[in-house]
């Protein structure tokens, strides 16, 4: 893995928990993608069993079990983001980590993921929304995009086709 990526900026979570884990099933954006500045490379806890290490070591990125190794300069890290409330950790990070790399506290992170997890929940709702809204209809109805792939379609057309 190359890790001086073309992102802008490299984000490195501390704590590798649960919520971690969750961060990273949910945040599996591709940086190549248009509007997408920033990438997750590495993951720290002490714990190299907890669940957010497993799932980060399986999607190739950087693991440590001491958050300090997150410093080196190698790993290009802009952005540190804690992912547990102990008040030590970020204590420590904040006086020891080099003046480049940017740190978010758990609590400011912890507001910004709940909201965007409501948006999400009206989104799912939404969707599910306009899905009984279009099989409702009796008529057959397709998604088609310009390169004429089907991405859609009622149940209407299903039950006919099939």
């Amino acid at each position: 893995m190359n890790y001086h990526t073309t992102s802008i900026m490299n984000v490195a979570l501390v704590g590798g928990g649960i919520f971690c884990k969750e961060i990273l099933e949910k945040t599996t954006f591709d940086p190549k993608q248009e509007g997408i500045n920033a990438a997750i490379v590495a993951v720290a806890d002490p714990d190299p069993e907890s669940p957010g290490m497993v799932l980060a070591g399986k999607m190739d990125l950087l693991t440590f079990t001491d958050f300090h190794e997150l410093y080196d300069s190698q790993y290009n890290i802009h952005l540190i983001i804690i992912l547990t409330p102990e008040q030590y950790l970020f204590e420590d990070i904040l006086k020891t980590r080099p003046p480049h790399i940017r740190l978010m506290a758990y609590n400011v992170f912890r507001i910004f993921w709940e909201a965007i997890g409501k948006e999400e929940q009206k989104l799912r709702q939404r969707t599910k929304e306009m899905e009984t809204i279009l099989n409702g209809i009796q008529e057959f109805i397709l998604v088609i995009t310009p390169e004429k792939e089907i991405i859609d379609v009622n149940e209407t057309f299903l039950e006919k086709m099939c």
